[in-house]
């Protein structure tokens, strides 16, 4: 059940909104999965052997709807790193072209994970928390 899932994984929170923010305003499964990658410590959490029998259900709904969600921590490992090799080469070239000058691939995210881990994990105090039965149920 959402509630149980989410809460076995308390300092995740923040991802996980993320990930449902970029697939409802970025382009759907690929953003999302994007999101998923950037912060996979987070995602790891609830398909660890400890808390994945909270999330379970939910990883089943998704496969029924679609969606293929890791079911382990290695599986979301090596989905990040297929992600990872396919985006590399155009990420990189992007990020050269808006700079003038060559970078190291994955610069930006970086930045960006530090930026967001500081401000606060607010999800688990927001409504979505509350209303993740309605949202995900």
């Amino acid at each position: 059940n959402a509630p149980q899932c989410i809460d076995a994984c308390p300092g995740s929170c923040r991802a996980l909104e993320q990930a449902i923010t970029a697939y409802i305003t970025k382009g759907g499964q690929a953003a999302a999965k994007r999101e998923v990658c950037a912060n996979s410590w987070a995602f790891k959490c609830y398909v660890e052997d400890g808390h994945k029998q909270f999330c379970q259900s939910l990883i089943d709904r998704a496969a029924h709807l679609g969606w293929h969600l890791p079911g382990s921590p290695w599986e979301l490992d090596q989905e990040c790193q297929s992600l990872a090799a396919e985006e590399a080469p155009a990420e990189a070239a992007a990020t050269a072209a808006e700079r003038g000058t060559p970078t190291a691939v994955g610069e930006d995210a970086a930045t960006q994970a530090l930026v967001e881990s500081s401000a606060g994990d607010y999800a688990c105090h927001s409504g979505f928390r509350v209303n993740a039965p309605q949202c995900i149920d």
